[in-house]
């Protein structure tokens, strides 16, 4: 799959707003929510949900969110920059300032 398939110049906020890892997750829970009709609570608690398996922080100033849900037909991505870096919990203890929401469906294969 090509990335141009679900990832448009308009879902890549730079110099987003946040305190903590939380808030940031939140606002682009909203902004995921809003872009595919969907209610932003249900993307933010599945986006919590997963972050309970373990940090979504792969190294590097990067962390990937990747919740499954049952709405979403097909991939949907925002590829944000907080304005500041953020602690995501990662392994090599690395602040986050690239992060990549993946909203999948359910079922998705890749």
């Amino acid at each position: 799959m090509n990335i141009k398939a679900f990832l448009s110049p308009s879902d890549v906020p730079i110099g987003v707003e946040a305190r903590d890892k939380f808030s940031l997750l939140k606002n682009l829970s909203g902004r995921a929510a809003g872009a595919l009709g969907l209610a932003a609570d249900a993307v933010t608690n599945q986006i919590e949900r997963r972050d309970e398996l373990g940090s979504t922080g792969i190294g590097g100033g990067i962390s990937i969110p990747h919740p499954r849900l049952r709405e979403v037909r097909k991939p949907f991505g925002l590829l944000a920059r907080p304005k500041e870096p953020i602690d995501f919990e990662v392994i090599d203890g690395q602040p986050v300032d690239i992060v990549f929401l993946l909203l999948l469906p359910a079922s998705f294969a890749a």
